[in-house]
């Protein structure tokens, strides 16, 4: 047999290994497919990709997972019948074509019987001399396995023996392969277990040898390790004895080992082969008749491989979408993941209009990446068109996606239909008991449970509920016997699974208060599948010593309360979202997604010192969990408090979590809330690159592109955010104003009224189609739009949005002001419209209102943007200068980037006859914008005391072109010409000053001199 010697990434040269040693290596992620490899002892060193024998084929995995879940007794299969004839037109159903042939499962067939992933065969024995460095590193590996070992307590399960097996026949176990499992758990390393079938003879020659290169008494640990293993095995038999009258009965128990789906683009072949394709297809229906997570591994790979022998028109395209979508939650790499299936949407998303499979496989890929909305929206315009005819399991998917939702009415129709299906097929079954159940019909729930796991007992997901139920009721004596079926169904090889099946472990054990060992369940289980609420479970524990069952009702209560808070803030009301918020985290001190979903709602709306002192304590008691530490990183950046971003971001910049694309979105943020365009643009490619469906840095980063005009540029990022979030209608909004800034606005009008046919009475819609009529001076058909607003309801902030905007066209103040405090009732942490109303009131001369408006957002937020400016500039025209220089200064030293600061600090110094303070206050701000009209009347206002009139005639020029309109520039332009004898000039700027402005106090003064002049 071959040999191999490896380069480890310390350049350490292990070796000889074999096959099975290069391949552990490889998935256990200790070498990668670039590493160095040589054929032992003096071959070329190569990459490891290079040697086609140590990589795994897909034919060898496909045949491996083939080998998993193998069962000897018929699958059980579902079927659908007609609806009754009355059903409504909508619920036509048209009947699946993959359940047209299912059977009623035997009733003595065993579905349970699971066998997990082969272990290779074992490695021949090589008489060459070992490199110390092999087994330095093996040593290495197998301290490492034995400290994850101590995680968890050796896990003799004594909750497990005390199951019931006498009674319950799938229930058995192998003395043998339980001996070789107590085995491993003692020796085990990390190539151990693919050398467990070697002989007795092999493994003692190797060990003598390892022990005389280690050590100098080679002999004595043999047979203490031996011992050991004749302990471990002395303990089951004895236990094997108490619990089975008859040993010869004994069946397989498996290790659970978890497998991680395959989601890959499919590859087009040259030629197409439709019988291949067919062939692949019909294998991944059968797949699916059986419905286990595993089985949806391995028919996403049969139907991936039919689309690749037929890419177009292929029937198993839709089913591929919709498999990879429900595998995605089991996904390690989801976002990558998530990205490959969004590629295929693309491509086939116009058929979700007319093939309810493609409308199910495009709503799936939407409702598990995250957005309910768009796969709602995606099955009722299928739904909408007469023709179509809906499949039971699209409504089935549809009243998922409505209770989560929580859109109640849509779904007591679907569901009242559904029931009324004489045969419903598995997942119809598992939809409406999960609709049940949201809205607390437990009896009837468990009723429907009970009565699917008797047709389904494979079903681990219906194992998971019923035990989630008995811990609910507390009866935790029946709680180990689910338990133990999960095992023996080896959790569907799902880390899903695999992660709750842990996590009942913990929490059968704090009810035995063996607080510990639940500690270490609860760990491990945070491994498989990242969660706030595990952690909350581990708080609990460290913090209370409260009985589990009060801790598991209040964070029901929690978790109820969460979701009634979303839903009120979804329709713009604030106070109850507060309330419950508020209600959720008194009820479960220690729960963090409820600490979590009230200071988003904080920071929401502007209460940014309550939302950070929260965040910041719950980071400090919780400082491994991600969604904490972004959490608290979004506060800071929407918060302006720029340095604490920063240390935030180098910390994780040296962790683990620099790999977590939430790392790199959260840099782009902190450089697009800093202005800073070359690193925002720089930092909004690589989130991108890192997470292709973020909508927040596609966005931003189209906003940069239309702000500086690439138009082209921003319409390609605003297409695929409406690929990706076709619902989100900010996205269209954005567009139409590209189309109307390049096309004009019978373009920009039209595509947002075909929008509106979708959303019909939209204010959003409307409020950007009235403000285009606006803009162009189409005044009759901008008042008719205003019009249909106002019939609108007014809690709606786009309505007063829009009345915002329009007036700000109109220069009508008062409208302004009228609408910004209806709007700030709905939503009073909006601080942009404080500060806008506080800048209006500054402008009216309205000093008092205008203070009160900044001293508010000054509670919320004293780090706001120029807030410090305004308040600077009011208290200037007030004549409190000491006041004025103070918060000047502190806007300069909190944004010194801005030339604000600067510019007032020198309207001030002036103000005092400071010139030279003045001067050099606006000299500063120059070096950051030489062409700030502010900036240029400042330092010509100087130039003028100076009796420097020509320097100062040039800067007002300059002021003029790049700012024609500003009264000021033509003022002093008139006052620079007057001094040097230019009256005519004089005249002519001093006239522009009073068109622009008609009611200045020097009016009388310049009617007199122009009359004199003329």
């Amino acid at each position: 047999m071959k040999k191999y010697r490896v380069k480890l990434k310390d350049d350490r040269i292990v070796g000889p290994l074999s096959e099975s040693d290069i391949k552990s290596l490889l998935e256990s992620k200790k070498i990668n497919k670039q590493s160095n490899v040589q054929y032992f002892p003096n071959g070329e060193w190569k990459e490891l990709e290079s040697y086609s024998e140590l990589i795994e084929t897909e034919a060898t995995f496909i045949r491996k997972l083939d080998e998993i879940g193998k069962s000897d007794e018929p699958q059980p299969v579902e079927k659908n019948e007609d609806p009754p004839k009355d059903f409504p037109k909508e619920f036509n159903f048209e009947k699946d074509k993959e359940n047209e042939e299912e059977t009623k499962p035997h009733e003595n067939s065993d579905p349970d019987k699971t066998v997990v992933r082969k272990i290779p065969e074992s490695i021949d024995d090589d008489k060459t001399q070992i490199n110390p460095d092999t087994l330095k590193y093996l040593e290495e590996l197998k301290s490492q396995k034995e400290e994850e070992a101590k995680e968890v307590e050796q896990e003799k399960e004594p909750e497990e023996e005390q199951v019931d097996l006498k009674n319950d026949s799938t229930q058995m176990i192998n003395l043998n392969d339980l001996k070789n499992e107590l085995a491993d758990e003692v020796v085990e390393t990390e190539l151990s277990l693919e050398r467990e079938k070697l002989s007795e003879k092999k493994n003692e020659a190797q060990l003598r040898r390892d022990n005389k290169l280690k050590s100098e008494e080679p002999k004595k640990e043999e047979p203490k390790k031996k011992n050991k293993k004749v302990l471990y095995l002395a303990i089951i038999l004895i236990a094997a004895f108490f619990l089975f009258d008859d040993p010869e009965e004994v069946k397989v128990v498996k290790k659970i080992s978890v497998i991680n789906p395959v989601i890959n683009f499919p590859r087009q072949f040259e030629v197409e082969n439709p019988t291949q394709a067919k062939k692949f297809f019909q294998e991944g229906i059968t797949l699916l008749k059986k419905p286990t997570y595993i089985n949806k591994v391995k028919a996403g790979v049969k139907f991936r491989i039919s689309t690749e022998h037929k890419f177009r028109d292929n029937s198993a395209m839709a089913y591929l979408i919709r498999v990879y979508s429900e595998l995605l939650e089991n996904s390690n790499t989801k976002i990558e993941d998530s990205s490959k299936i969004f590629k295929l949407v693309q491509i086939h998303k116009s058929k979700a209009l007319s093939d309810p499979k493609f409308a199910e496989a495009v709503a799936s890929f939407y409702l598990y990446a995250g957005k309910p909305y768009a796969a709602q929206k995606t099955i009722e315009k299928f739904n909408s068109i007469t023709t179509n005819k809906p499949t039971t399991e699209l409504f089935a998917l549809y009243l998922d996606i409505l209770r989560i939702n929580s859109d109640i009415s849509k779904a007591n129709n679907v569901l009242e239909r559904l029931e009324k299906i004489a045969k419903p097929s598995f997942r119809i079954k598992m939809a409406i008991m999960d609709y049940l159940n949201f809205l607390g019909r437990s009896e009837e729930y468990k009723r429907i449970l009970t009565q699917t796991y008797k047709e389904h007992k494979y079903s681990v997901g219906l194992l998971i509920k019923s035990i989630k139920i008995l811990i609910d009721e507390q009866r935790f004596d029946i709680v180990p016997k689910l338990l133990y079926k999960v095992k023996e169904r080896v959790a569907e090889n799902s880390k899903i699974y695999y992660s709750k099946y842990l996590e009942y472990k913990g929490i059968y054990q704090v009810f035995k208060k063996k607080y510990k060992l639940a500690n270490g369940y609860f760990e491990k289980a945070l491994k498989f599948n990242e969660s706030s609420e595990l952690r909350s479970r581990l708080a609990s524990l460290d913090l209370s010593g409260d009985p589990i069952a009060d801790v598991l009702i209040s964070e029901s209560k929690a978790i109820e309360l969460i979701e009634r808070s979303k839903d009120h803030l979804k329709k713009n009301n604030m106070k109850a979202a507060f309330q419950d918020a508020l209600e959720a985290t008194s009820i479960a001190e220690n729960y963090i997604p409820a600490k979590l979903n009230l200071a988003q709602l904080q920071i929401k709306n502007g209460l940014f010192k309550e939302a950070i002192s929260s965040l910041e304590g719950l980071q400090k008691k919780n400082i491994t969990d991600p969604e904490v530490t972004f959490t608290l990183i979004d506060a800071y950046t929407e918060s302006y408090k720029f340095n604490d971003v920063k240390k935030l971001l180098s910390i994780i910049s040296t962790s683990n979590l620099v790999d977590d694309y939430r790392y790199y979105t959260a840099t782009a943020k902190y450089y697009v809330y800093k202005d800073d365009f070359y690193n925002s643009v720089n930092w909004l490619q690589l989130a991108i690159r890192k997470n292709p469906l973020d909508e927040d840095m596609h966005f931003e980063l189209a906003k940069i592109l239309i702000q500086y005009r690439k138009y082209q540029k921003a319409k390609v990022f605003l297409s695929k955010l409406i690929d990706i979030n076709p619902v989100d209608l900010k996205y269209r909004v954005a567009y139409s104003g590209i189309l109307y800034e390049t096309e004009g606005i019978t373009y920009a009008v039209g595509y947002l009224y075909d929008i509106l046919r979708d959303y019909p009475n939209n204010s959003e819609i409307l409020s950007a189609i009235g403000i285009y009529y606006y803009k162009s001076g189409q005044q009759k058909k901008y008042n008719s739009i205003k019009k249909e607003l106002s019939k609108l309801p007014k809690r709606d902030p786009s309505i007063y949005k829009f009345l915002i905007e329009s007036s700000k066209l109109d220069n009508d103040d008062k409208v302004l002001v009228e609408n910004a405090i209806e709007l700030l009732k709905i939503q009073p942490g909006n601080l942009p419209i404080r500060i806008l109303l506080g800048k209006t009131y500054l402008k009216n001369e309205k000093f008092e209102k205008a203070l009160e408006q900044f001293k508010k957002v000054e509670d919320r937020l004293e780090t706001y943007p120029r807030l410090q400016y305004f308040m600077s500039k009011l208290y200037l025209l007030t004549d409190n200068n000491e006041k004025a220089i103070s918060l000047a200064k502190k806007e300069v030293e909190t944004n010194p980037q801005n030339i604000e600061g600067y510019v007032l600090l020198g309207d001030i110094y002036r103000k005092e006859k400071k010139y030279l303070d003045a001067e050099d206050m606006y000299k500063k701000a120059q070096k950051i914008n030489d062409k700030d009209v502010d900036t240029l009347i400042g330092l010509s206002s100087i130039n003028l005391k100076k009796s420097q009139f020509d320097i100062a005639i040039d800067l007002l020029k300059k002021a003029r072109q790049v700012n024609p309109n500003n009264p000021d520039t033509h003022k002093l332009l008139g006052d620079a010409y007057r001094k040097i004898g230019q009256s005519s000039l004089a005249s002519e700027s001093y006239k522009i000053f009073l068109e622009l402005s008609p009611n200045s106090r020097y009016k009388d003064e310049i009617d007199t001199y122009i009359r004199i002049m003329q």
